[in-house]
C-alpha cells in the first residue's frame, strides 16, 4: 500500500508541475504596466494585453521598440519572461547603436559579403577600402578609378625610392661613358 500511495502520489505530482510552473511565472509579473526595460537612453515597453479568441480569454505580453528605421515595431509573446528577454536584448542592442547590423536585406548581406571577398584578396580592410575609394572619387569626380590608376602606373609606375647619393653615382657613371656627342665628359663637367 505505501508503494501505490508514492506512486499515486508522483504520478499526481508531474501532473501539478505544469500548473506550479505557471503559478511561479505569474508570481514575477510587475506590478504596474507598461513595463518598462531602460539600458542607457533607451526604453522599451513591455505591455500586457487581454484578448478574446473562440470565446477563451488569453494574456499575451507585447514588445514595443523603434527599429533601425525608426518603425515602431510590435512583438507578442504568451509568456512575460519571454517578451522581457526580447526586450532586455533590443535595447542592449539599440543602446550600443547595433540596430542597422540587425536589418541588413538579402541583397545588403550580398553586397557585404562580395565585398569582403575583394578586399581579401588585397588584405584592406573593408572600411579603409571604402575611404580611400570615397578620397579617390572626391579628387577624380565622375572618371573612373581604375583608369586614373592605370595612367598613373603608365606614367609614373617606374618611380621608386632612392637616396640622392645613389642618382648622383648614377649620372656621374652615364656621364662618363659618353655625351651627346658620343665621347667622355670632361673632367671639368664631372667636376661641377
Amino acid at each position: 500500500m505505501a508503494f501505490s500511495l508514492i506512486l499515486t502520489f508522483s504520478t499526481q505530482f508531474h501532473t501539478l508541475l505544469p500548473t506550479l510552473h505557471a503559478f511561479a511565472a505569474m508570481s514575477k509579473l510587475p506590478s504596474s504596466w507598461p513595463k518598462e526595460i531602460r539600458t542607457g537612453s533607451v526604453t522599451v515597453r513591455i505591455y500586457r494585453v487581454s484578448n478574446r479568441k473562440a470565446g477563451k480569454r488569453y494574456t499575451e505580453f507585447r514588445v514595443s521598440y523603434y527599429d533601425a528605421h525608426g518603425r515602431r515595431r510590435f512583438e507578442s509573446f504568451a509568456e512575460y519572461g519571454d517578451a522581457e528577454r526580447k526586450a532586455r536584448s533590443v535595447a542592449k542592442v539599440s543602446a550600443r547603436q547595433d540596430g542597422k547590423g540587425l536589418t541588413l536585406s538579402a541583397d545588403e548581406r550580398l553586397i557585404y559579403l562580395r565585398s569582403l571577398d575583394l578586399v581579401r584578396d588585397v588584405g584592406v580592410p573593408l572600411d579603409a577600402a571604402a575611404s580611400e575609394f570615397a578620397q579617390g572619387r572626391k579628387i577624380i569626380g565622375d572618371h573612373s578609378l581604375v583608369e586614373a590608376a592605370r595612367l598613373f602606373v603608365r606614367v609614373r609606375g617606374d618611380c621608386r625610392p632612392v637616396f640622392v647619393a645613389a642618382v648622383k653615382d648614377e649620372l656621374i657613371a652615364l656621364r662618363t661613358q659618353r655625351t651627346k656627342q658620343g665621347r667622355p665628359a670632361s673632367e671639368r663637367y664631372l667636376a661641377d
